[in-house]
């Protein structure tokens, strides 16, 4: 018993040293952050497979569940994938910088694996990274105010300046964590049943919501509007928890005009975008007290009857507000922009996905079944001329869609299980009683849905996966 103990907190340990090295560790500032992240994951999983099957060995889990098995499928598909693509060992290693070929795949795979089958303590580990992720979020406010406490800004250039924040990297990827962190700390939030909780999860999600607006990343804005209509699907779990809701409220209400002040001032070294721009305006504020009231207030008769006069009067209040500072010709445009799809949506994603597509079905049959390797889009875009020309050299390495880069490079096969897994997963919560799953699962499809604008890379993918197994330890544990 005092041996099982004791593998137990070592596992434990490795898992939250992962997730909160993973997060903050980097070297020579964000010149070499992938490469950095990369080689931080690469060899703490190593360690942590060691230890794994060190202690494991003899407990071979022969009552495999479903979902281990897909993802051991998805794994061999890989490999099968990697052995008949054109660029065997490009496709392996992966063909750029990022190197997110199957090597990288199949070790977030194994970790994935690997976490499912422990007994952990999942809410223990995400408090503890919660408090790594506190102190990412401040440096990027601090970031955004053009404090430099660890010297990493100092050292871009002027281009680039503004477009990289906190030990996260590019904004984009910065959004991608922020629609992991968001949604969690709002769930974990409403399930808190401790002081430290309460503090804890109330400080993160205040720090995630700031940092969505300012980070100018539409990929964070995704994660906040994906958070707000998984909190309606699960109203019935949180009516009559008022408190909670409310103190969420003051809290957004609070930030956002203050952030709404400072914008004003010009004080942020990132010009906000017109999404961002939107949040910050009164018309947020009101739609939040809206859901607000229908998310912790039972639903009596009576209750209906004032909840009915109360939208009746918020549109209303909405309406004269919209017309009345004029935020309606904004407003239109912002959603004329994001309707209008050409080459220019996206800040070019439209030409490279159309571009991508055409390449898909140029395709033969092996590659559109398989694939033509992970991570080697750099190399196709050369034989069909796409992406950016720079000195006479295309550089686009990514689809800039996970759905697209994962179609192109592990086919339909392989695109199909990806999203298989994570889906049937992420429904397999709808109707848990479990808050901890409710929130794991939101957070997962936060995340997939902005890497539909969003790449594959070093820095979040892990914490994907990481995130995957926690839930698939969950579901084990209740079941038995």
């Amino acid at each position: 018993m005092e041996n099982r103990k004791i593998e137990k907190t070592v596992f434990t340990i490795l898992i939250t040293f992962l997730l909160i090295g993973s997060l903050i560790y980097f070297q020579n500032g964000y010149f070499d952050l992938l490469q950095a992240k990369w080689n931080f994951f690469i060899i703490v999983s190593v360690i942590i497979i060691f230890v794994h099957y060190m202690y494991k060995v003899h407990e071979w889990d022969k009552k495999c569940s479903y979902s281990k098995k897909l993802l051991w499928i998805y794994a061999f598909v890989l490999i099968i994938e990697t052995i008949v693509s054109d660029f065997p060992v490009c496709a392996f290693w992966g063909t750029s910088d990022w190197r997110t070929g199957s090597f990288f795949i199949l070790m977030c795979i194994v970790i994935c694996t690997i976490i499912a089958e422990w007994d952990i303590d999942i809410t223990e580990i995400i408090k503890k990274w919660f408090v790594a992720n506190a102190g990412v979020l401040v440096l990027g406010l601090l970031n955004v105010l053009d404090f430099d406490p660890l010297g990493m800004i100092s050292q871009l250039s002027e281009e680039d300046y503004g477009l990289y924040i906190s030990t996260v990297g590019n904004v984009n990827w910065y959004g991608a964590y922020l629609a992991i962190v968001f949604p969690l700390a709002v769930f974990l939030f409403v399930e808190s049943q401790t002081g430290y909780e309460f503090f804890l999860y109330g400080t993160v999600f205040l720090l995630a919501l700031v940092n969505i607006v300012i980070c100018n990343s539409d990929c964070a804005v995704i994660g906040f509007i994906v958070t707000v209509i998984a909190a309606l699907i699960f109203r019935k779990y949180y009516v009559n928890r008022g408190k909670y809701g409310l103190v969420l409220l003051l809290i957004s209400s609070i930030a956002l005009v203050t952030l709404h002040i400072l914008d004003r001032k010009r004080v942020f070294v990132i010009e906000m975008g017109m999404l961002q721009r939107l949040m910050i305006s009164p018309i947020v504020i009101l739609i939040a007290c809206i859901v607000f009231i229908y998310l912790y207030v039972s639903a009596g008769e009576k209750t209906k009857k004032i909840y009915i006069i109360f939208l009746i009067f918020s549109f209303l209040l909405v309406t004269g507000i919209i017309l009345r500072f004029g935020l309606l010709y904004p407003l239109v445009d912002t959603i004329s922009y994001y309707l209008t799809f050409n080459e220019n949506w996206g800040n070019g994603r439209g030409e490279i996905w159309a571009a991508a597509i055409r390449m898909f079905l140029n395709f033969n049959w092996k590659d559109r079944l398989l694939g033509t390797g992970c991570d080697t889009f750099s190399l196709l875009i050369q034989k069909y001329e796409i992406g950016i020309l720079i000195d006479g050299e295309r550089v686009l390495k990514n689809a800039h869609c996970e759905f697209l880069q994962l179609l192109i490079t592990t086919g339909i096969i392989g695109v199909g299980l990806y999203y298989y897994i994570f889906g049937r997963t992420v429904k397999k919560c709808v109707k848990t009683e479990d808050g901890l799953q409710r929130a794991l699962s939101v957070a997962l499809l936060s995340y997939l849905v902005q890497q539909l604008v969003n790449n594959i890379q070093a820095v979040t993918t892990p914490v994907s996966f990481i995130l995957l197994g926690f839930l698939l330890n969950s579901l084990e544990k209740g079941k038995k």
